[in-house]
């Protein structure tokens, strides 16, 4: 008897190659979309170093503190050496504040205080002096020229020298219209053949002279009235927001 032997076929094999052949090329096509999306996710998470730091408040309160511990705290803040002038070394601070504040609004407080103490805080490109306020007008102190915006100045208590143009109006007049908003330390001069007004002030009252100044300084002020009421014992700038 003869058997009858049927040759081996692979099928299995070829199918198994063909499988092996076929499974790299979806992943292939799969491969580039996974590699752009890696690429891209990192330009979607945000990193903590583009994020600003946040400004740390500061803790503001004297109990009869002497001139030199106040000229310390202005030092680390301001970042200059701060000199103190004999006429106010002896005079002591209280303030008393029960929480820490942001560094504008701490020197703003300070400035109070110090001015309701009598003195007066003189910045220069260097440094900085603790000066009687009385002796304010002949400081050397930051001169803010036309262009420069008032309400872009902080703080606001500071006090300053500011140059405003005068362009229609009588430079001269301006002063006798603006002096019962002047404090006690301040002073005000005009230079009438440039029109320029010179006015040493807190930026505060500034803002509100400079209100003044713009409605009355026009090509034609005819039919507008301004009066101008003195204040004695409050400080203007309570009375009007600026």
């Amino acid at each position: 008897m003869h058997k009858t032997v049927t040759p081996w076929r692979p099928i299995g094999v070829s199918m198994l190659l063909l499988a092996v052949c076929l499974c790299p090329a979806s992943v292939l096509a799969d491969a580039p979309a996974t590699q752009t999306q890696a690429a891209s996710a990192p330009q979607t998470q945000p990193t903590s170093a583009s994020e600003p730091a946040a400004e740390k408040p500061i803790p503001i309160s004297f109990n009869n503190a002497p001139m030199d511990q106040i000229a310390k705290f202005l030092a680390d803040q301001m970042g200059k050496p701060v000199l103190i002038a004999p006429a106010v070394k002896d005079i002591k601070i209280t303030l008393v504040n029960p929480t820490p504040l942001p560094k504008i609004e701490a020197l703003e407080i300070l400035n109070t205080a110090l001015h309701e103490y009598g003195v007066a805080v003189e910045e220069r490109e260097r440094t900085v002096h603790l000066i009687p306020i009385a002796e304010v007008a002949k400081a050397q102190l930051k001169t803010l020229g036309p262009e420069v915006d008032l309400d872009e100045i902080r703080p606001r208590n500071q006090i300053v020298r500011k140059i405003f143009d005068v362009r229609h109006y009588d430079a001269e007049k301006l002063i006798e219209i603006l002096k019962p908003l002047l404090p006690s330390f301040g002073h005000i001069t005009a230079e009438p053949t440039t029109g320029k007004l010179i006015v040493v002030a807190t930026v505060g009252q500034l803002s509100i002279m400079s209100g003044i100044i713009g409605e009355l300084d026009q090509p034609d002020v005819s039919g507008r009235e301004l009066k101008v009421f003195p204040v004695h014992n409050v400080d203007v700038s309570e009375l009007v927001p600026v």
